[in-house]
């Protein structure tokens, strides 16, 4: 993902970095987009409730940083299959960073 990331042209009047880290308050101090990929692959003898319990857990994590660390105008996006309910659970937890 962050080499993708890295590959990507900027529009020209823009500084754009990605910190890759797992520790939430450099990950997203100050961030004006985001985009949550946090998830676990579905390991051997799992059912997809397992998965996706563990998955909502990573977003959970992710929209509380997003309230604590992320500018206010943060833009979010979370790339998914439209049928995993997992990416909605940053909603309750940084409700005032998606009011619009």
């Amino acid at each position: 993902m962050v080499l993708g990331l890295r590959s990507v042209t900027p529009p020209p009047s823009s500084s754009t970095e990605v910190i890759p880290t797992d520790k939430v308050e450099l990950g997203f101090k100050d961030l004006d987009a985001a985009i949550l990929v946090g998830s676990m692959p579905r390991k051997e003898g799992m059912e997809r409730k397992d998965l996706l319990k563990a998955n909502v857990a990573i977003f959970k994590t992710q929209g509380a940083a997003l309230e604590k660390y992320a500018k206010k105008s943060v833009r979010v996006t979370v790339p998914l299959r439209v049928y995993d309910s997992a990416c909605f659970r940053p909603l309750p937890q940084s409700s005032s960073s998606l009011a619009d």
